[in-house]
């Protein structure tokens, strides 16, 4: 079915606006931030930090230029309070993708922006949707950009808008295409090898084709009953491959992650299935869980994710295999969790290796989420392991000190029963109240001007944080 769609189009600018610039700094010191993409590209590695989740400090989006220790060299801020999705490179140019999200719900913004290659802003264009943003998808044609775009309203429906290469941001061509239930949510897309303007689509029910009108025409022929989440990719040789959670005797029920290689057809000539007895779920990593060079598919899980995989505690381990064109394994190695990992994604070296990247908690770090970059060379062995230095990540950020009338506390990862004090220089307490699980005013206008001392506990009495504070006429 194809509809023209009637979106309000919000912004549309062409800038000389320049992105900020700032040379050397660890990946180590960078603020509490979502890494979304890792990515290398004409032999330099980029990281993609995207706005920060609700449980996380504040960091304005930037991607980072990191050399070979992981160190970014050089960082370039975005847009703020925009969640950054993607980002491509086109001819001499780069697309960015990403939502706004506003404080009305339903209401996502699908931002889009033409950036040079010193990611300078060329123009940009935000779209509203009138809905919740669940997943976008992002296509390079020989003389098109695609961007699939999911959204829940009333209805699952999916978008595509195409612009022309070179990019210029001028939407010529919109449909829309409405899915009867939550299995057709689109997880990834790429296009046909047979026609052009079809696509190979990865849905929570399986992988399909689809027409350029995105009618369903055939789905992966195979035993294997790949679904869930996951993600497909062009095949090294010929067709496609496809990674995710699959039903199967072998996979202990619907506990397993699969590796599929399927003609142009979809008909299917071999693949290998990961689970063991004692996993209680593997899950692939959210955006990217497979990825080719030359010769050789990575692919990328982890054992558990629990109940809530962006709150839980539980420590698990990432699983990485390495499988040749024809997917015979070449290693599939484990690493035993230090705390509890959510992945992202997988990049290659060229060099027979690659990273994966995500976040991490840990227990002595009270499980605040912690950017991550993990490497590994041919063999699979790991070579370098870098994240955030747990130090500078406070749970609770202190504004407007020194203050005349009252302190801001802000819990920003929203923990529970917990309660700030407040002493003098001589340890005498003076105040003490509930903090709530977002923004605190500590109303300070009958202390006297002095330096206090501000101890924040949970509700054991243990003490999380302390600050200074500076009350003034």
């Amino acid at each position: 079915m194809k509809h023209l769609l009637n979106f309000a189009i919000l912004l549309c600018i062409s800038s000389s606006a320049i992105s900020q610039k700032n040379n050397f700094k660890y990946f180590s010191d960078i603020e509490n931030a979502h890494l979304q993409k890792l990515d290398r590209i004409d032999g330099k590695l980029f990281a993609l930090f995207s706005s920060k989740y609700s449980f996380m400090a504040g960091l304005d989006p930037q991607i980072c230029e990191l050399d070979d220790s992981l160190n970014c060299i050089n960082n370039y801020l975005l847009e703020p309070d925009i969640y950054y999705y993607d980002f491509l490179k086109i001819q001499n140019s780069y697309c960015f993708v990403g939502v706004k999200f506003p404080k009305t719900l339903n209401s996502d913004s699908l931002i889009i922006e033409h950036r040079d290659l010193n990611f300078d802003l060329i123009s940009s264009i935000a779209i509203n949707l009138n809905a919740s943003v669940e997943q976008t998808n992002t296509i390079i044609d020989d003389d098109s950009l695609r961007i699939f775009s999911t959204i829940i309203d009333d209805k699952s429906k999916l978008y595509i808008l195409k612009s022309t290469i070179p990019l210029n941001l001028n939407f010529n061509s919109i449909n829309h295409s409405i899915y009867p239930t939550n299995g057709h949510l689109l997880l990834d897309v790429i296009s046909s090898n047979n026609t052009k303007n079809q696509y190979i689509g990865y849905f929570l029910s399986g992988v399909y084709q689809m027409d350029k009108d995105l009618n369903l025409l055939s789905k992966l022929d195979t035993n294997l009953n790949i679904g869930g989440s996951g993600s497909v990719i062009k095949a090294l040789d010929n067709g496609y491959v496809c990674f995710g959670q699959t039903y199967h005797k072998k996979a202990y029920g619907f506990k397993g992650l699969g590796i599929t290689k399927m003609d142009n057809d979809l008909h299917y000539l071999s693949g290998d299935i990961w689970a063991t007895p004692t996993d209680t779920l593997l899950y692939p990593a959210l955006s990217s869980p497979i990825v080719s060079d030359q010769t050789n598919y990575f692919v990328t899980g982890i054992n558990d994710i629990g109940l809530n995989a962006f709150q839980s505690t539980k420590e698990n381990t990432i699983i990485i295999g390495k499988y040749d064109k024809d997917l015979n394994s070449q290693w599939i190695k484990r690493y035993n969790g230090i705390g509890h990992f959510v992945l992202e994604g997988i990049s290659v070296d060229g060099k027979g290796g690659g990273c994966v990247y995500g976040f991490v908690r840990h227990a002595e770090n009270d499980f605040i989420a912690i950017p991550f970059i993990m490497c590994f060379n041919s063999d699979g062995n790991i070579t370098s392991y870098v994240e955030q230095r747990p130090s500078v990540v406070k749970a609770f950020q202190l504004s407007n000190n020194p203050a005349r009338d009252y302190f801001i506390l802000n819990n920003v990862y929203e923990k529970g029963h917990c309660q700030y004090h407040i002493f003098d220089i001589v340890g005498h307490e003076l105040q003490t109240g509930k903090i709530g699980i977002s923004e605190n005013l500590i109303d300070v206008k009958s202390m006297p001007p002095a330096f206090y001392n501000l101890v924040i506990k949970d509700r054991s009495g243990k003490i999380l944080q302390t600050e200074k504070l500076i009350k003034v006429e």
